[in-house]
């Protein structure tokens, strides 16, 4: 069962509620929903949201979500909860500019790490962070974006890790024109897994990626579209992540020896 109601209860003031409820065991295997869960599967929760916009040039967003899982999850041994609230500052001074801050505080429980017991049990694990993300639009074809994230991870437990990631873009998109394309330079430093970092990448087209980033490294893209036609076109993306001290990345059949990872994409598309 899941529920949504949306309120505008001013001009400038906007309210959402959603309630679901869907058991252990339910399962779809190509099923989407608003779930704290991969999959809509083995959870109950309330999130209540509003949004402020006080004057043309400032918006106020936050949201309160409450959620638990009746069932034991990957890591999580036992029936659990969590809670997660934000809040985000948007501020537009004109069409060419937005800047906006936020600051995020999840709480879940999970598995107590060192525990040598014969049987596991469940701690409190907070995780904040807090992102501002500058974008200036140079003209009609260039775009400049550029952001900085900080997370703390169990900042007062003995497991606590911190990560920090900043990145610069550039989006080229002219109206009109057969070439398109976005370059991406970016820096991560993480405490570890725990403190990973995540941010969106431009891709092909029907295609979307949210990569991870934990250790320390730099990381760069290129993605580019041409248009040889009304029908047809193409893409092509490059990436690669150039870690700082690493001898082997990843592990098993996906380990690479060296500290450098490398990726190529191409797409080829004929509209008949």
């Amino acid at each position: 069962f899941v529920n949504g109601l949306l309120i505008s209860v001013d001009q400038r003031v906007d309210l959402s509620l959603l309630y679901r409820s869907i058991n252990k065991e339910y399962q779809a295997v190509n099923g989407n929903a608003f779930t704290e869960n991969t999959f809509p599967s083995n959870e109950s929760g309330i999130y209540a949201g509003i949004c402020i916009r006080p004057t043309a040039l400032l918006q106020l967003n936050a949201y309160a979500d409450i959620y638990s899982f009746p069932w034991l999850k990957y890591l999580v041994d036992a029936p659990s909860s969590g809670r997660d609230f934000l809040i985000q500052l948007m501020y537009t001074p004109d069409k060419k500019t937005e800047l906006y801050s936020r600051y995020r505080n999840e709480t879940k429980q999970g598995n107590t790490s060192g525990n040598n017991g014969v049987t596991n049990y469940l701690s409190l694990i907070p995780r904040q962070s807090w992102r501002t993300q500058l974008s200036y639009m140079i003209n009609k074809a260039v775009t400049l974006r550029t952001r900085f994230e900080l997370l703390w991870y169990d900042k007062k437990g003995d497991d606590k890790e911190n990560g920090f990631l900043t990145f610069l873009d550039c989006i080229y998109k002219p109206l009109l024109s057969r070439i398109a394309g976005s370059v991406r330079v970016q820096y991560f430093e993480t405490g570890g897994y725990n403190s990973r970092l995540y941010a969106y990448e431009n891709d092909l087209l029907y295609n979307y990626s949210i990569p991870q980033f934990f250790d320390k490294g730099f990381r760069y893209y290129l993605n580019v579209k041409y248009d040889f036609s009304n029908r047809v076109s193409c893409w092509l993306k490059w990436s690669q992540t150039l870690y700082n001290g690493k001898l082997l990345i990843g592990s098993g059949l996906d380990e690479i020896e060296g500290k450098h990872k490398s990726e190529a994409k191409f797409q080829f598309v004929i509209n008949l």
